[in-house]
């Protein structure tokens, strides 16, 4: 399980819990998520401690922990207040490569020049970022610009968003990065999921929003009492 922080939609107790009584899994997380899963009970034995910089190789995937922007969880959870956590102590940047492509995660981060040092010097096929709406005297989340701007500072080939739905205070329109992105990087592919849904890179990348299936393939109509076999032979006793 990888937290890029600490905050509980990132670090959910009852996701580790659960994590914890039906995988063997491992959690990955900076200094500040460690300490919170040791109190989650979390045996010292699962979990890896990383910061930027830092590789951990699960199997075939090795991810690289590269530097996050964001600000916001360096002020919450500090032991004195108007004093800012380490950046390095409270998130990271996930970037997991894998045979069919590189995927970036940045969890909460917002918005900053830095992130065009990580395009110039690593691979993102697919970006996945933050993003909602910043209601006035508000800056700390990503917007439809922010995230575009990110996705081309990286040089992804796909920009995948979350968050913009998880509360109704921020909730941001995925249209709108729809349609920014055709209009200022019309390059850009965008993919807009749902809650639940599966991608698979670089199988979905076209897929532009993700729809539930409705697995009409293992619908028999042939079987209906109504309209199929057993009602064509109803009928023909009835005749």
């Amino acid at each position: 399980m990888f937290c890029t922080h600490h905050h509980p939609d990132h670090c959910d107790l009852y996701s580790v819990k659960a994590a914890l009584k039906t995988s063997t899994c491992a959690f990955v997380g900076p200094a500040v998520t460690a300490e919170k899963l040791r109190g989650y009970k979390v045996p010292e034995d699962r979990i890896r401690r990383v910061k930027p910089g830092d590789r951990v190789v699960f199997g075939a995937t090795e991810v690289e922990c590269l530097v996050n922007y964001d600000i916001v969880a360096t002020m919450t959870g500090a032991d004195k207040p108007g004093k800012p956590m380490d950046l390095e102590d409270v998130a990271v940047s996930f970037l997991f490569k894998t045979d069919g492509g590189s995927i970036l995660f940045l969890g909460d981060s917002i918005y900053h020049n830095g992130y065009a040092a990580i395009g110039r010097k690593h691979k993102v096929d697919v970006l996945i970022v933050s993003m909602g709406h910043n209601a006035p005297g508000a800056t700390d989340k990503m917007t439809p610009y922010d995230a575009i701007r990110v996705a081309e500072a990286v040089k992804a080939r796909v920009l995948i968003p979350d968050h913009y739905d998880l509360w109704g205070f921020c909730y941001e329109n995925p249209s709108v990065l729809e349609g920014l992105a055709r209009e200022i990087a019309p390059e850009l592919k965008t993919v807009i999921l749902q809650v639940g849904a599966k991608f698979i890179f670089p199988n979905d990348q076209d897929i532009r929003r993700y729809r539930y299936p409705d697995y009409g393939e293992t619908y028999r109509p042939e079987y209906s009492w109504e309209y199929g076999d057993p009602a064509k032979k109803a009928k023909g006793q009835q005749e």
